[in-house]
């Protein structure tokens, strides 16, 4: 792959971030910093913290005098940050182009539940769940947790509507975890979220990477990647992305109509939500051979070991090319 040397291409990124996702944001941003460099871009580095501040060589500056100047934004942000179009919406308002879907894509997709039920009328499958009502008394639980146990189980993911990197998830591997877990979020008063259990799917964890405009392509799936993680976690929990404890085969085991099947089932989904540019969506397959979607990360991390950047480079990309592409072909 080649590409056209930038000339004087100033390049903002963002990253950090207010919730958990700060520490995989900062490691995004960083490798994203050094490739620009070294590939002739000018960048500035602005680092959200978990206040909500930006930072700009540690003081504290307004965003619209960050962005002065910018020709392009880089949004190393991952979670409520960023994926939750918030900054987005801010981008598109000053015309400034920048990397990833629409304010309006990217909220959508960052809603779990939203996704869930859009995707189901168009025949995708995704495990079983019940949403937790917003306002609930706590002598309620046993009849909730009977409820759900009545329709399905036996083990159970437990995880906020709005999220990423399986942050803040939980695990329950049967009832009586399951109903510690929600007692303990009802007691937590700083708990703002709205949660979603759903049934856990034993299978192998697969991951799709997308890529507009790509090799020809309006829509290029790379192969997909088979993740096997640390046994000391019952998924790819955040912890485990966080720490890098997992080992990723690409390509998978996956037969040939499954990974056909699932690749068409990437690019259906990132077109039914209107996702722009690059995707990485999460799915289960289980031993019957059914194909679970679980999630989709319209920014997903771009670290120079991300699972994206892995998967991308499977097939022969190098990193640098990776984003210099995500940074030509961006648009306001």
């Amino acid at each position: 792959m080649s590409f056209t040397m930038p000339k004087n291409q100033r390049v903002t990124v963002f990253r950090g971030g207010k919730d958990g996702n700060y520490a995989i944001s900062m490691r995004t941003g960083s490798d994203t910093i050094k490739t620009l460099n070294r590939l002739g871009y000018q960048t500035r580095d602005i680092v959200v913290t978990k206040n909500q501040e930006f930072l700009e060589e540690g003081r504290s500056r307004n965003i619209s005098l960050l962005l002065e100047g910018a020709d392009i934004v880089f949004l190393g942000l991952h979670g409520k940050s960023a994926e939750d179009g918030s900054l987005q919406k801010i981008l598109q308002k000053k015309s400034i182009k920048f990397n990833g879907s629409s304010s309006l894509s990217s909220a959508m997709a960052f809603n779990k539940l939203f996704t869930k039920n859009t995707l189901k009328s168009y025949g995708v499958l995704t495990p079983q769940h019940f949403v937790l009502p917003e306002i609930i008394d706590v002598n309620e639980l046993e009849k909730i947790v009977t409820l759900i146990k009545d329709s399905f189980g036996p083990n159970y993911i437990i995880k906020p509507i709005a999220n990423s990197s399986s942050l803040d998830s939980y695990f329950a591997a049967n009832i009586y975890e399951l109903k510690a877990i929600l007692f303990g979020l009802f007691n937590n008063k700083s708990n703002q979220d709205r949660w979603l259990i759903e049934e856990f799917i034993d299978g192998k964890e697969i991951s799709v990477a997308l890529l507009e405009n790509f090799r020809n392509e309006k829509t290029y799936v790379f192969p997909p990647g088979e993740i096997i993680f640390s046994s000391d976690y019952p998924y790819f929990t955040y912890e485990a992305k966080l720490k890098k404890q997992r080992d990723l085969y690409c390509p998978s085991t996956l037969t040939y109509s499954i990974k056909n099947e699932i690749s068409q089932l990437a690019e259906k989904i990132h077109t039914v939500l209107n996702l722009s540019q690059y995707s990485r969506s999460d799915f289960i397959v289980s031993d019957d051979g059914k194909i679970y979607f679980l999630e989709i990360n319209s920014l997903p991390e771009l670290s120079c070991d991300s699972t994206y950047t892995k998967i991308v480079e499977s097939v022969g990309v190098r990193y640098e090319d990776l984003i210099n592409h995500i940074i030509t072909t961006s648009t306001a």
